[in-house]
């Protein structure tokens, strides 16, 4: 095959080109970082974990009382959740995910030209894994697929920030479509 070619004799179509799309979309999506208050230090989950576990490995009865349970150490820093989310809106309204925000107490949102805005968390749903912020600024929206359009095979597009990469882009397929989990 010749890249970007396909042949009759391929079942193959031409592999697409995300470019334009990194160019048109990429600045639509937004780095986040949210501070959460201190939590448990290591030697307090080892702690735990001895009231918890029967002999040999631990020193418990596999149900602590409240009082046992240790308490957050002071003066811990705290702890950072980092994420990304993208516009849907032109007055600053970004969508992410539920855990990357969840219990935060301060939310940065960082844009694509390094311009960084505090965020207010307007709405969260931990269930369905979505939250929804807003921050003080005129924004351009992400175009989104209609999902009930989407078919099995159609290529799709990820921007986002894994492990902190901010602008990060990965493509697949659509692997399934109407699928529930159990008890949903």
């Amino acid at each position: 095959l010749q890249q970007g070619k396909a042949t009759e004799k391929t079942l193959l179509p031409a592999l697409p080109d995300f470019t334009q799309l990194m160019r048109s979309e990429g600045s639509k999506v937004v780095h986040i970082v949210a501070q959460r208050p201190p939590g448990l230090s290591e030697e307090d989950v080892i702690a735990l974990l001895k009231k918890m576990l029967p002999p040999p490995w631990g020193n418990g009865s596999g149900n602590p009382d409240d009082e046992e349970l240790p308490k957050p150490s002071k003066g811990k820093s705290p702890m950072t959740g980092i994420g990304s989310g993208f516009f849907i809106s032109n007055n600053g309204y970004i969508l992410t995910n539920a855990h990357v925000v969840l219990k935060a107490e301060d939310i940065l949102v960082k844009t694509v030209d390094r311009s960084e805005y505090k965020a207010k968390l307007v709405g969260i749903d931990p269930r369905t894994d979505i939250a929804l912020l807003k921050i003080e600024a005129e924004t351009k929206p992400v175009k989104v697929a209609e999902v009930d359009k989407m078919q099995v095979g159609e290529w799709v597009v990820a921007v986002g920030s894994p492990f902190g990469f901010e602008n990060s882009m990965t493509a697949g397929v659509v692997s399934s479509t109407q699928r529930y989990l159990p008890e949903e």
